[in-house]
């Protein structure tokens, strides 16, 4: 008797499904981390808006943020040099901080979907295992990407599509290689090109509509939006999809691999 693998199942919806019933249970530890970003993210912008506000209280009158900049370029240029210096050093490390927290998300969300339990600490600890690696991949699949969108925008596009999997792949699979990080993405999302694509959009949405909420409302639909990549990526890596909560419809991991081979 012959078998024949058929293709898992990219239902967005049911994809939502899983991802709203992660988040509901791990929503804290990847909020933690999210705050944590965007604090880094905000450390040189905080650093030069404070010496604005500085120079605008000893003013003591109005004094707009080009009118600053001007005074200190003709009164003080060594110390224009040097805040700006600053603010670059500042966004190198942030950045690489960025990176790190980057890492530590991915662990995460996997380590949600797989035991359902969550580490912080130990999370915390563990991503700068394997920290450069997942850095030079990162940044390789930011140049190709890049490079794709210049041409046209559409092989850009496709690019984002077929290398979606990298980041998450150097994070959860380190004993991977450079190239069996690229190879095994391209692998995954072959034949699921518009499926991915109709899953990007559905995100962007979803996010759009929770920055319309004042803002805040784009929290939880990040969240859950981590959780739908995150659950699209275990279900084209072969390890099924979500166990079903409480009263839903959907299978276990061990139904839904039965349900992909096909039997004639």
């Amino acid at each position: 008797m012959e078998t024949k693998s058929i293709l898992p199942n990219l239902d967005v919806a049911d994809i939502f499904k899983c991802a709203w019933a992660y988040t509901k249970k791990h929503f804290m530890w990847v909020a933690i981390i999210m705050f944590l970003s965007y604090m880094v993210t905000a450390l040189p912008n905080s650093y030069y808006n404070m010496s604005y506000l500085s120079a605008l209280m000893a003013s003591g009158g109005p004094l707009t943020e080009e009118q600053w900049v001007d005074r200190l370029v003709e009164d003080n240029p060594v110390y224009v040099l040097k805040m700006f210096l600053g603010i670059l050093v500042a966004s190198i490390i942030a950045g690489f901080i960025r990176v790190y927290l980057e890492l530590v998300n991915y662990r995460v969300l996997m380590s949600a979907i797989e035991t359902d339990n969550v580490d912080l600490t130990a999370a915390l600890k563990g991503g700068f295992k394997g920290y450069w690696f997942f850095w030079i991949v990162l940044l390789v699949q930011g140049i190709l990407i890049t490079m794709g969108l210049l041409f046209c925008l559409l092989p850009g596009i496709f690019l984002s599509i077929r290398l979606l999997f990298v980041p998450i792949l150097a994070a959860h699979k380190p004993e991977l290689t450079f190239s069996e990080v690229y190879s095994r993405s391209w692998s995954m999302t072959e034949g699921h090109f518009f499926e991915l694509l109709l899953l990007g959009v559905v995100v962007l949405l979803l996010n759009f509509f929770g920055f319309c909420l004042c803002c805040v409302g784009v929290i939880p639909t990040m969240i859950i939006t981590y959780f739908m990549f995150a659950e699209t990526y275990r279900r084209l890596l072969g390890e099924g999809g979500c166990e079903a909560p409480a009263g839903g419809a959907e299978k276990n991991a061990e139904e839904q691999q039965q349900a992909y081979v096909k039997e004639y």
